[in-house]
């Protein structure tokens, strides 16, 4: 019988749909508060960031038992993918917002940040056969 870490589990099917749910969730408000027109006002450039990494941490986080049998690598690169592509169409959307090479970190590092939560999980957790 082969043992395997937390982060690999096959998920019950209730956890897999709530977080499927979730992922849908985050993605539809991920997409509509990226794409949506500029308001005015002042933004201040440590708390946008702190949006940007704290949504794309929730969503990885939601994503991984989402789909468990995809290997969290892959997880990722998708959610990162996703976030260069909507800092480009914020670009050349013209709704008065501009597309942003350090949104784009910030996406890329919650998303690696929630694959640590789940790995440093795994290495507390029983291992499963």
């Amino acid at each position: 019988m082969t043992s395997y870490p937390f982060i690999y589990q096959k998920f019950g099917l209730a956890l897999r749909t709530v977080s499927r749910i979730a992922v849908l969730g985050f993605l539809v408000l991920i997409i509509v508060k990226t794409l949506e027109p500029a308001v005015g006002g002042t933004s201040w450039f440590f708390s946008d960031k702190v949006a940007h990494f704290t949504a794309y941490c929730a969503l990885a986080f939601v994503s991984l038992p989402a789909f468990p049998r995809t290997k969290p690598l892959w997880v990722l690169l998708s959610l990162c993918v996703l976030g260069i592509v909507l800092e480009i169409a914020q670009g050349v959307m013209g709704l008065g917002r501009t597309a942003s090479f350090w949104d784009a970190v910030a996406n890329a590092s919650g998303a690696f940040f929630a694959l640590f939560i789940w790995w440093s999980l795994s290495k507390i957790a029983p291992k499963r056969g």
